[in-house]
């Protein structure tokens, strides 16, 4: 693939987020998503690497008339047509009916973009939850999805469709039960980073074979102090940086982590202690300018 520059557009970091999001998908940028044949056969013309493009991206984020909003709805572009969707001066009930009818685009691009906000009604999400992968793992993430799609997303063959469903804070306990024990490492990591996850799965996970794992179950607010305690231990740097983040990590358990070997671990407990004490002389300075 060619490199793609861009220069003097997209400015503001929502530009650059939008423009990057649709690169990635016009582009197949994204290695974990292999989209149908269907989608394959629709990849862009390499002639949308140029300012045209670029430019009309950011118009579709920026547009603030409804007679310029509806009409980057049929531009020939697909990433033009997705951007659009998120585009924040679009009038609710309006944008409403727009996913409603956009659910139904020829590229998958634009269904995805349409499972991806959290405006898309929840009927259109149940019947993009049977689209193609890509589709499926936007739905899957969307807090608005019905637990019921969930719970059959949560079967899907692909990994990040159940990745997805592992880290939605609408899916059932029962269920993150069950996919704290999948095959694939990347859905236990979704079910590790949820705050619904129960503390005792939390704790399952902390001893997962993964560090990846670990990582994202030394991050969750559920973790007990005996788990912190015990990943402050771990091999890896990474979830030992982890914990020094968390905020429920104890600080006496910081003050062993701020001689930890790794720098960035020693650095971050030592930042997180002073943050905490910052924080308590401010909350003092208040009561005492109260009495």
């Amino acid at each position: 693939m060619p490199e793609i520059i861009i220069a003097g557009i997209g400015n503001t970091s929502k530009q650059q987020e939008a423009m990057a999001e649709a690169i990635k998908d016009n582009f197949g940028i994204s290695s974990r998503i292999t989209a149908p044949e269907a989608d394959k056969r629709e990849q862009p013309d390499i002639l949308e690497q140029d300012q045209e493009w670029q430019k009309q991206i950011v118009e579709a984020l920026e547009a603030t008339e409804i007679d310029e909003l509806l009409s980057l709805t049929e531009n020939k572009y697909p990433s033009v047509r997705s951007t659009v969707l998120r585009n924040e001066n679009w009038p609710v009930n309006m944008l409403r009916d727009v996913l409603t009818k956009m659910a139904s685009d020829d590229s998958w691009i634009v269904r995805k973009g349409v499972a991806e906000s959290r405006h898309a009604p929840t009927d259109v999400l149940t019947r993009l939850a049977t689209d193609c992968p890509s589709v499926r793992e936007a739905v899957a993430k969307n807090d608005g999805t019905l637990p019921d799609v969930l719970a059959m997303l949560s079967e899907d063959e692909k990994k990040w469709v159940r990745n997805g469903v592992a880290g939605n804070k609408n899916t059932h306990p029962s269920y993150l039960i069950v996919l704290a024990e999948d095959e694939e490492y990347i859905v236990r990591a979704g079910v590790a980073q949820n705050p619904r996850t129960d503390p005792n799965v939390v704790a399952f996970l902390a001893e997962d074979e993964s560090s990846f794992v670990r990582e994202f179950a030394a991050a969750n607010l559920e973790a007990s102090p005996e788990i912190l305690s015990k990943l402050a231990n771990d091999e890896s740097p990474e979830v030992r940086w982890r914990v020094a983040e968390n905020p429920n990590t104890p600080e006496e358990l910081l003050k062993n982590l701020a001689e930890d070997e790794d720098e960035f671990v020693a650095s971050t407990s030592k930042e997180s202690i002073k943050e905490r004490r910052d924080s308590s002389e401010r909350a003092s300075r208040r009561v005492l300018s109260r009495g």
